[in-house]
């Protein structure tokens, strides 16, 4: 059978998208809760009476779901997706998979299974579409447009950015969101919705108060850089365009990747971050590192209200996987692209000094000037507070602050029982946000303590 081996319920708890839905989820893991419980080489089903007149039907296709694919799906009318009774499922299948008799897949799990297939082979008839050549003069013009377009966007954004100074920081309009929207919009009217999310993002810094002039200034100096990159464009390496690029949101596709890009390793998932976006939109960020390559990789994910996101990979876990970075000169975001067996649990990434961690990010950012986040692990990392400040502290004695607007500083406190903990996070360049802890016995994800919250 095509099993979750390696799974924990832990892992389970992490993939519900709230903690009450894994909690109600773990409530229904009872087989005798159940109708029609059942496995194949492939498929696991079963069903269970709720408030209706009909049974809701749970499928789940193991090889799939093993792979790190969202392969899972009941017929309630819930919103948050997958729902408790998906999870509950999934716990009978990591707890109690001796009570699953192996038998003939029914009628509602075949004909899902077919609609499965037809919808691979449609994804795999677009990837091949997509590859079909197509009129270089005409991508060529497409792209010159575009590119056009952002240019005359550019030079708008220099010339506020010089008046921003010029009038100086102190300005009382820095401190309304109008000030700031109003270029927002027009990045997004020059096709750069990077820089967009980007200045309404430094919005918050004027208006919320506190220390903000030093972080913002040094923000739109990264803008500035920016602009002054984009002018010669065409003269600079393509892995320096392709930053560029992203740091404006003009987005690569997947055919982008190339086998020059592609690394085959045993992939640790060491962290995730979730984010509630503009207009019902979420985003992950979902952080793994090769144990051979050391190679971090990104992979970010996005979906519409309750929506499940397309990988669902728990941290804690390691896979063997070819993993595909897009073009960067100093690549880190990817896709999945080939898994090779199952998912494998509780395996840990080495930790290190928080100044072996702080100069990987200095390397990656003389490469890249724009790049926004940078995960490394804390070895031996104490939770201390100077001056009403919470700081992480390792066993060098050096110490890093921890972000500001990170909710759990005392749950953290209290994890570590004022003894060392490995510390997974994101630096930004001026402060730590701690993702996961990871013990001997269990990895400890933040993404569900804030679903707790």
């Amino acid at each position: 059978m095509a099993s979750l081996n390696g799974w924990t319920s832990e892992q389970v708890f992490r993939m519900a998208p709230e903690a009450s839905v894994a909690n109600d989820g773990r409530k229904m893991a009872h087989p005798g809760k159940w109708h029609s419980l059942g496995h194949d080489n492939q498929m696991a089903w079963g069903e269970f009476q709720g408030s209706g007149k009909l049974p809701y039907q749970i499928k789940a296709d193991l090889e799939r779901l093993a792979a790190g694919e969202n392969a899972i799906q009941c017929t309630c009318p819930s919103r948050k997706q997958p729902c408790k009774h998906c999870i509950g499922l999934l716990f009978i299948l990591v707890e109690r998979l001796p009570d699953v008799p192996n038998v003939e897949r029914p009628a509602f799990v075949e004909e899902w299974a077919e609609k499965q297939a037809q919808k691979v082979k449609r994804a795999e008839a677009r990837k091949e579409a997509a590859n079909t050549p197509v009129d270089p003069e005409q991508q060529a013009k497409t792209a010159a447009e575009r590119k056009q377009k952002i240019t005359a966007g550019m030079e708008a954004l220099e010339q506020w950015l010089v008046n921003m100074i010029r009038h100086g920081l102190t300005d009382p309009q820095l401190g309304q969101y109008e000030f700031w929207n109003a270029t927002a919009a027009r990045m997004v009217d020059a096709q750069a919705p990077g820089l967009s999310t980007w200045l309404r993002e430094l919005a918050g810094l004027p208006v919320k108060g506190g220390e903000w002039i030093a972080p913002l200034l040094e923000e739109l100096g990264r803008i500035y850089l920016l602009t002054q990159a984009f002018k010669h464009f065409d003269q600079l390496p393509a892995s320096v365009q392709a930053d560029l690029r992203t740091a404006v949101g003009w987005n690569f596709k997947r055919d982008d990747i190339d086998a020059a890009h592609t690394v085959r390793d045993q992939w640790h998932v060491i962290g995730r971050y979730e984010e509630k976006l503009e207009d019902k939109l979420r985003m992950q960020r979902l952080w793994m590192i090769g144990e051979q390559s050391q190679q971090p990789a990104l992979i970010l994910d996005f979906a519409f209200n309750n929506a499940p996101f397309e990988t669902v990979l728990p941290p804690g876990v390691t896979m063997d996987a070819e993993i595909g970075f897009f073009p960067s000169n100093a690549p880190m975001r990817a896709v999945l692209i080939k898994a090779h067996g199952d998912i494998q649990g509780q395996h840990s990434a080495a930790g290190m000094t928080i100044r072996a961690g702080l100069e990987a990010y200095g390397c990656a950012l003389a490469r890249n000037p724009w790049l926004q986040q940078y995960p490394f692990v804390i070895e031996s990392a104490l939770i201390v507070q100077r001056g009403g400040k919470w700081l992480l502290r390792d066993a060098e004695g050096t110490m890093i602050p921890l972000a500001a607007r990170y909710p759990h500083q005392w749950a953290l406190l209290a994890i570590s029982g004022n003894h060392p903990l490995r510390i997974m996070g994101e630096w930004d360049g001026t402060s730590f946000y701690p993702l996961s802890v990871m013990q001997p016995d269990r990895l400890v994800d933040f993404t569900v303590i804030r679903k707790l919250a």
